[in-house]
């Protein structure tokens, strides 16, 4: 992920208007947290936060306590200046998945499109493990991967495309929305595509005791200001699934 500590506040701003990330991904998260709540306070481990965005989406809820961690400096960084303009009680700390610890319990944990980029299977296990250890038994890790069953490439998906390269990782195309035109042509997304199987290994070599799937759908108030148009070959494709593990 070194291109997107390289990006720094560009791509933070570039996801604070991106429909995928607001319409799609983090509404099917926060809909997945609501059902999983089991009392009053909910805490919560954010697993690869990136600049905080979506923190602070949740953290807006008064009864969410929030706390999280990501490796790149630069997106802590940007993350802390954004708390302390508007505190919330967000806690950030830098640190990769197999680093951290900590001696805090959470009741949930969440990921948006961080495990796509683990740089092998073997890492995957060292990711579900950062997550699962701090969890209540019960508790929920809920994260927005990148689809092991997707196969349509080279299909503009609202604004998105996504290519192989020639060993087999997905290169993303990201679409400016006003544009129409690519951004960070110079600096290519590449993830990892990891199998359905992977990741259940990975999620059961980290603690968790079950692991489930679900598709996502864009919220209805991004179905209003982006069209349903828009959304179409995103809800055809699925290029992107919910991952479900429970520990």
């Amino acid at each position: 992920m070194d291109h997107f500590n390289n990006l720094g506040a560009e791509y933070a701003k570039f996801v604070k208007i991106d429909p995928m990330r607001n319409g799609l991904h983090y509404p099917a998260v926060l809909q997945k947290l609501d059902e999983t709540k089991k009392d009053v306070r909910q805490r919560i481990l954010d697993v690869g936060c990136g600049d905080g965005l979506f923190d602070r989406m949740m953290a807006i809820h008064p009864d969410r306590e929030v706390t999280a961690f990501d490796p790149s400096r630069r997106f802590i960084e940007i993350a802390e200046a954004e708390e302390k303009k508007q505190p919330l009680g967000i806690r950030y700390s830098v640190a990769k998945a197999h680093e951290f610890k900590t001696l805090e319990r959470f009741d949930d944990a969440v990921s948006v499109m961080a495990l796509p980029y683990a740089p092998d299977a073997a890492y995957l296990s060292q990711f579900f493990r950062a997550a699962c250890a701090p969890l209540e038994s019960g508790g929920y890790f809920v994260s927005v991967v990148f689809n092991p069953a997707f196969s349509a490439f080279n299909l503009r998906i609202g604004n998105r495309m996504f290519s192989l390269t020639d060993d087999g990782k997905v290169q993303v195309h990201f679409i400016d929305p006003a544009s129409g035109e690519e951004v960070w042509k110079t600096t290519p997304t590449v993830l990892t595509q990891f199998t359905t199987g992977q990741y259940e290994t990975g999620a059961k070599d980290g603690g968790f005791a079950k692991v489930s799937w679900e598709k996502l759908h864009p919220s209805e108030d991004a179905v209003l200001e982006y069209s349903p148009k828009f959304w179409e070959a995103c809800e055809r494709e699925q290029p992107y699934a919910l991952l479900i593990a429970m520990k």
